[in-house]
C-alpha cells in the first residue's frame, strides 16, 4: 500500500524530502512519482509506509543509534567502536550488519580491518532530523497522543483448558507431593 505525502517548499520537510527520496532509492525503488509543480510549489512523493518504518525503526535501537552517531564524526574499526561506546564486540557486530544491509554504513578494508563509515547520502537526512528535532523538541515531549501510545501494557495469557502436557506435568505433581 502506497501513502501520497505532500511536502510544502520552504519549509522543513521539502529540504528533507529530495534527501529522504534518494537515500531510500537506493534501498529499493520506492519513488513511484515525483514532480514538483511550478505554480503551486507542491511536490508530490509516494513512498510505502513500511520503509519509512523500518527506515526509523532501524535507528531508534539505541545500539544502531550510538554506532550511526558515532561514525558521522570520523570512520571507525570495530574494536573502535566497542571501546568508545562500550559494548560488547559481538553485539557491535551484530548491529553493524543491520546498518551495512539497510544502507546506513559502508566499509573499506584498511590493511586487514575493515573500517566503517556512514553513508555519505545519510548525513543531510540526519541533519534535516537534528533541526527538525531543535524546533519541535518541546511539542514532541508533551504530545498527548504519543505519551499514550507509550504506555506499556501488560497482558497475562492463561490457556482455557490445560495442554496434554501440563496435565501430566499435573498429574506427577499430585503422585509425588
Amino acid at each position: 500500500m502506497t501513502f501520497p505525502l505532500l511536502f510544502m517548499l520552504g519549509s522543513f520537510t521539502s529540504r528533507l524530502a529530495p534527501y529522504l527520496c534518494s537515500l531510500l532509492a537506493g534501498f529499493l525503488t520506492i519513488c513511484e512519482t515525483y514532480h514538483i509543480r511550478d505554480v503551486s510549489y507542491v511536490q508530490e512523493v509516494r513512498l510505502e509506509f513500511h520503509l519509512y518504518r523500518e527506515f526509523f525503526r532501524a535507528l531508534s535501537n539505541q545500539t544502531r543509534f550510538s554506532i550511526v552517531q558515532l561514525l558521522r564524526g570520523r570512520p571507525h574499526y570495530v574494536n573502535e567502536m566497542v571501546e568508545k561506546l562500550r559494548i560488547e564486540q559481538s553485539r557491535v557486530s551484530h548491529n553493524l550488519a543491520c546498518l551495512l544491509n539497510c544502507g546506513f554504513v559502508e566499509w573499506e578494508w584498511n590493511g586487514k580491518n575493515k573500517v566503517y563509515r556512514l553513508n555519505p547520502d545519510l548525513n543531510p537526512v540526519l541533519t534535516g532530523i537534528e533541526r527538525h528535532l531543535v524546533k519541535y523538541a518541546p511539542a514532541l515531549d508533551c504530545c498527548q497522543t504519543l505519551a499514550s501510545e507509550s504506555k506499556l501494557a501488560l497482558f497475562v495469557a492463561r490457556p482455557s483448558q490445560p495442554g496434554p502436557s501440563q496435565r501430566h506435568y499435573r498429574r506427577r505433581l499430585r503422585v509425588k507431593g
